[in-house]
């Protein structure tokens, strides 16, 4: 088992590659895994593949809908995409919530149970809930912020004030 600061301890690191097809608007791609605890979880990714067809199809979201399953999602079709992902699970030492909204064109907020902000960090990933970019640097220049602003506060801020997105975020606690 790998040790980190303050005892944190990995129980196992599930990875692989998995190939996204082309799928309908708004289709899931899910990936089967061995059960983790999802209160001490959390799914990392990396994408490679060309340019999208459109560009709302190029971010991708990655979730656990269960504790055996994580769900990759797009706004809409876009040709193949490889993901390389990776599940950290940890035994001891380690909490995670799992926070999932709609960002729109205002700030928001969402509550947590409170953690120390000085041992916490964020595992974030978003798709576009809409098909309106034009460009490619409209594309890239529309990605939300998301910022631990408290310890019980999550503050989701658009780049952008036209765009909405599907955000998840891993906010991962080590005691």
């Amino acid at each position: 088992m790998l040790l980190m600061g303050g005892g944190a301890r990995i129980k196992k690191v599930q990875r692989g590659v998995s190939q996204m097809t082309d799928l309908p608007s708004d289709a899931n791609f899910d990936v089967t895994i061995s059960p983790i605890n999802l209160t001490r979880s959390f799914v990392r990714f990396m994408r490679n593949s060309g340019l999208p067809g459109t560009f709302s199809e190029f971010w991708i979201m990655a979730f656990f809908p269960n504790a055996s399953t994580i769900r990759f999602a797009r706004h809409k079709s876009g040709g193949a995409v490889k993901l390389s992902w990776e599940v950290v699970e940890f035994s001891q030492g380690v909490r995670v919530q799992h926070v999932q909204t709609l960002v729109t064109t205002n700030v928001t907020t969402a509550t947590i149970a409170p953690v120390d902000m000085d041992r916490t960090f964020l595992v974030v990933s978003f798709r576009h809930a809409t098909d309106d970019f034009d460009t490619m640097q409209a594309m890239l220049n529309s990605h939300p912020m998301v910022t631990l602003v408290a310890p019980d506060t999550l503050e989701f801020a658009p780049l952008s004030s036209n765009h909405r997105k599907f955000v998840q975020v891993a906010v991962v606690e080590v005691k």
